[in-house]
């Protein structure tokens, strides 16, 4: 446009600047005298039809990504579950230490309550898993998990089983004499929060008569409660957690689920041999450690625990893959509508800008019509 503004020893003017205004969706003057040109009239206004387009879009993800909800934070450890609501009371013993020096104001009474409530529905069958509800709060997360058998009457879910060793909650024992031993542990400080009753243990869809749950009704119900998005987490031993990820991971495949980095209660396992002689037990075990047949094993065994496992919710799945027929939701419609768009403007424009030639080209094609019919 330069070299055409030059050669035609037209007035001055940046093309750059023109150029520059119409993407930041500013007007520049232009001349006259070279307003009037059809040269520029068609190169710039194509150029001005097609940085309508680019600003268009690039408004239009700015927008979106304005618009989007923020990223939600990822939990890590167990210390992100506590509820903000017994952080500054006299049920955290965090704030008890630091506020009065000792465990004597600690309110352990709730915590008896809703413990002593489990422990009668765990010990004799019919009684209600109901008795602890009364202390849940909505905006506390709930930690689930998977029962397991237990020496109870009835099996226990997976996280409750493994903090009962906390003796200080058991019924009738003298609570100020053993807090002073358990609490100066940060670990069980942690444990002692998250057993508090706003933090619900057991899936909303347990009724009022426990023993009609077995273990396979109750693990739908945790998978249910889990797949619903709400402030749930699933607890359980490290092979379970990754068993419950991949399975999820599979079957609700636009969810995104994660664990967190944090392991509590962990232990070694290993195996021990006793009085083995020359038995030659123990060096196979060690061949199939080192060579890593143990550990294939073990995968195999997760997967083989799922093979006959269906979800708990299938309608969900099929009413998620149900795209409308007409959206611009997707990428590859929208490259199509752009592409059309930014096609057909340009053709419009050049129809009205060079309507004279297209006229005199239609009266000369009509009139060699006309010839060859005559000949």
């Amino acid at each position: 446009m330069t070299i055409y503004i030059h050669c035609a020893k037209l007035s001055e003017f940046p093309t750059w600047l023109f150029m520059l205004s119409t993407v930041l969706e500013e007007g520049y003057g232009v001349p006259a005298d070279i307003e009037r040109k059809q040269f520029f009239r068609l190169t710039m206004g194509l150029w001005c039809l097609m940085s309508v387009i680019l600003t268009n879009c690039y408004n239009g993800i700015m927008t979106t990504e304005l618009n989007a909800p923020l990223q939600g934070g990822k939990l890590k450890t167990f210390s992100d579950l506590v509820c903000p609501k017994i952080m500054g009371n006299n049920q955290n013993p965090d704030h008890v230490l630091k506020t009065f020096g000792n465990f004597t104001n600690l309110d352990f009474s709730r915590h008896r309550e809703y413990l002593r409530s489990y422990y009668t529905s765990w010990r004799f069958r019919g009684v209600s898993y109901l008795l602890g509800r009364q202390f849940e709060d909505a905006d506390c997360f709930k930690i689930l998990s998977n029962l397991i058998p237990s020496g109870f009457e009835n099996n226990v879910p997976d996280f409750l089983l493994a903090v009962t060793h906390m003796r200080l909650l058991y019924p009738g024992l003298n609570v100020k004499k053993a807090s002073t031993l358990h609490f100066p542990n940060t670990l069980a400080t942690l444990t002692f929060n998250l057993l508090n009753p706003v933090h619900s243990h057991h899936p909303a869809g347990v009724g009022t008569n426990s023993s009609a749950f077995k273990e396979e009704s109750f693990r739908k119900l945790v998978e249910t409660e889990i797949i619903s998005c709400d402030k749930t987490v699933f607890t359980s031993d490290l092979e379970t957690v990754n068993i419950e990820l991949g399975f999820l991971r599979k079957h609700y495949h636009w969810i995104q689920f994660y664990k967190g980095d944090e392991i509590i209660y962990s232990t070694p396992i290993g195996f021990d041999f006793y009085n083995s002689g020359v038995s030659k037990v123990p060096t196979h075990y060690r061949i199939l450690f080192e060579s890593g047949i143990y550990s294939r094993l073990e995968i195999e065994q997760w997967r083989n625990s799922l093979l006959n496992r269906k979800p708990a919710i299938r309608k969900k799945e099929e009413e998620w893959d149900k795209a409308p027929i007409v959206s611009i939701t997707g990428s590859l419609l929208t490259a199509f509508i752009i592409f059309a768009g930014s096609f057909s403007l340009p053709m419009i424009f050049l129809v009205v800008e060079c309507r004279a030639q297209l006229k005199m080209w239609v009266y000369g094609m009509r009139k060699l019509l006309k010839l060859k019919k005559l000949m």
